[in-house]
């Protein structure tokens, strides 16, 4: 009797320890992830039923929400937004969380971002752009929302705000190997390119819009 219950002993520790039938643990990010690769594929399902691109993207219900940061706001997603972003990344820099809280410190510098969400998720801040002076010198779109439109949002938004304090503003487009997908970002905006390089936008239609 006392053999038979060491063999059940054991074997109910091998079922418990067996990986096979291990309830699986998926974390917050995980599942954060998979909820995006399944927006994805509904959104590229209803892209294929759609009759035209401009049906496709009002039926999405496309919601941004823009903020021009002010000092002390959190910056580690603006921070890790350049970083990572390569194929929608205007000028290809990165900003430290130092000089990006230095920049809300002074009066020159200016943070914008942006938040988008539609009919299938939640995509959170997706974009951000850093403008010193009246120069845009980064701008950066993460590559879920690619696609959607949303890029001239921003850049519009963006323009409004500054057409407060400005009467023309300048943008830069550095080429690098992956950043192809933005290179008409300002071309697109209704900026005009210069000799030099630099784009340039007037401002004063956009007072008041």
């Amino acid at each position: 009797m006392e053999v038979w219950g060491e063999e059940l002993f054991s074997l109910r520790r091998k079922l418990l320890s067996d990986p096979r039938l291990q309830r699986p643990c998926v974390s917050a990010e995980a599942e954060a992830r998979i909820a995006l690769v399944k927006a994805q594929l509904w959104r590229e399902s209803l892209r294929a039923s759609a009759e035209d691109e401009q049906d496709f993207l009002a039926s999405l219900e496309i919601e941004c929400r823009f903020e021009r940061l002010r000092a002390g706001a959190p910056l580690r997603r603006v921070e890790e937004l350049f970083q990572r972003t390569t194929q929608f990344n205007a000028t290809g820099r990165n900003f430290s969380i130092g000089e990006l809280a230095a920049l809300l410190f002074s009066e020159a510098g200016e943070i914008f971002t942006m938040t988008v969400r539609d009919r299938f998720a939640d995509h959170g801040l997706v974009g951000a752009a850093v403008v010193t002076e009246r120069e845009i010198v980064g701008f950066a779109l993460s590559c879920p929302v690619l696609g959607l439109g949303v890029e001239h949002r921003f850049l519009d938004a963006i323009l409004r705000e500054l057409a407060a304090g400005h009467d023309e503003v300048v943008a830069r487009i550095v080429e690098t190997p992956r950043n192809g997908p933005v290179r008409n970002l300002y071309r697109d905006g209704g900026f005009l390119l210069q000799p030099e390089g630099s784009w340039r936008r007037a401002l004063q239609d956009r007072r008041g819009a």
